[in-house]
């Protein structure tokens, strides 16, 4: 019974045009963020969005994803921080593994502050599993912030968007 659960979700993530190998996953970002004392651990909320190439392996039903890369912008709230986050950078895949990273921008504490992130993901159709590691040295409340969570993508063909 199990693993038709994973083929229910297999089928919802390739409703993009298989033909059309650049997709455009949007939606919600649901998690809780861990600091170091004397923060607290709260939600994280936010959203997120990608532009990527998909290579997938036809099979008789569906489109199985072998290799995806491209990049992500995403913009979230953590509420034990009192920070907002927005960070955007390359994110790539093979298979149901893949890692994104980049730059981040924190607002909060009276300042805007930069660093960066990177963020092991598990893919399984359109629900991720990820824990993203945070760094802004720059701030002395919140300087680093470990994300686990859970991201809920839809993946629109480019042609729906462009």
């Amino acid at each position: 019974m199990r693993w038709w659960v994973g083929v229910c979700c297999l089928l919802i993530a390739s409703r993009a045009d298989a033909a059309d190998n650049w997709v455009v996953p949007v939606g919600v970002n649901l998690g809780f963020g861990l600091h170091p004392t004397p923060v607290p651990t709260g939600a994280i909320l936010g959203a997120e969005g990608s532009f990527v190439f998909l290579a997938t392996s036809q099979s008789k039903f569906f489109a199985l994803p072998t290799f995806w890369g491209g990049g992500y912008v995403d913009a979230l709230w953590d509420t034990a921080g009192g920070r907002g986050r927005a960070s955007i950078g390359p994110e790539f895949g093979f298979t149901v593994f893949g890692v994104d990273g980049g730059l981040v921008t924190q607002v909060g504490g009276g300042a805007v502050r930069f660093g960066g992130c990177v963020r092991p993901m598990l893919t399984i159709g359109i629900i991720s599993l990820y824990v993203r590691l945070t760094f802004v040295p720059s701030d002395p409340e919140v300087d680093q912030t470990t994300e686990i969570g859970l991201l809920i993508k839809y993946p629109f063909s480019k042609n729906r968007w462009l």
